[in-house]
């Protein structure tokens, strides 16, 4: 198993967040100008694909980094689930639950990692934990 060359974790971070709140997961949500119906992903089945996808990359890419890539991978994604928290509406609360299930979803794959030692699941265990606390305030 080799880890993700380190020039291209950030790149990788940001495709898969966009993935999530992007064109593709608004497709899912059924927010586009009436292409189907709304909550609905049968107009585009591509589009629950891609954000189902994007959930497993960011697992198998938790696998790969090295530690010192976790932060470079784990930031974007909170950076979307902080700005999601603050949005009041319906739409920052389905991304805010996305961005949610793709953390759980980074956590096991930095949890599988061979190189992971005990202070990486600490520190994921740890981020979630301040997440899970922001989302406990509201």
């Amino acid at each position: 198993q080799h880890p993700l060359p380190s020039e291209t974790v950030g790149v990788i971070a940001s495709l898969l967040v966009e993935d999530l709140l992007g064109d593709a997961a608004a497709a899912r949500d059924g927010r586009e100008d009436g292409e189907h119906k709304a909550g609905s992903a049968a107009g585009v089945p591509e589009a629950r694909l891609v954000v189902g996808r994007t959930y497993e990359s960011l697992e198998l890419c938790g696998r790969l980094i090295t530690y010192a890539q976790k932060d470079e991978l784990a930031t974007p994604l909170f950076e979307a689930l902080d700005k999601r928290l603050a949005e009041p509406d319906a739409r920052g609360a389905r991304e805010a639950q996305r961005c949610r299930v793709a953390a759980l979803r980074l956590a096991a794959g930095l949890a599988a990692n061979p190189e992971a030692s005990e202070e990486l699941v600490k520190h994921a265990v740890e981020v979630l934990s301040q997440s899970e606390a922001a989302v406990d305030d509201e």
